[in-house]
């Protein structure tokens, strides 16, 4: 014999607050250096950020290496990376 049971109960939505913006779109803040770089054919030289000293409405092209204590992010050339309001990063292509 075998018995399931499916159980549910509706909980409130979280509600989540918005970070605090600095109020600058740059990234140049949060800068602690430069990184070389290997991208397809050509060495180059990129930002190195500190991902957590990013706010709400700061932005940067690639090339770029975002570094965090968890994980680091790279950001290549012909991308574009901004923190939305939840500190949220978002990567999109940058059109051609």
């Amino acid at each position: 014999m075998t018995l399931r049971l499916r159980a549910t109960i509706p909980t409130p939505r979280p509600q989540l607050s918005a970070a605090a913006s600095d109020g600058a779109p740059g990234a140049g803040h949060a800068l602690i250096g430069e990184t070389a770089l290997v991208t397809e054919a050509s060495a180059v030289s990129a930002p190195l950020c500190d991902r957590e000293a990013l706010r709400p409405g700061n932005g940067m092209d690639g090339p770029a290496v975002l570094a965090q204590t968890d994980a680091t992010t790279y950001l290549p050339p012909g991308w574009r990376a901004r923190v939305d309001d939840h500190l949220n990063l978002i990567l999109e292509r940058r059109s051609a």
